[in-house]
């Protein structure tokens, strides 16, 4: 990041586009998460129809 002074009330910021490169074992993490998550979901959603039936 840059910072240059146009005046004395006044900064403007230059950002530097990078791309992003992930881990494949951050991505591979991610992925069993939401993965869980969703089955919790599932499981959530079934016990609560067994409940109403």
């Amino acid at each position: 990041m840059d910072f240059k002074v146009i005046d004395c009330k006044i900064k403007e910021i230059y950002f530097n586009a990078k791309p992003i490169q992930e881990d494949e074992a951050l991505v591979e993490s991610r992925f069993l998460f939401w993965k869980s998550l969703n089955n919790l979901a599932v499981q959530n959603i079934s016990i609560q129809q067994i409940k109403m039936a």
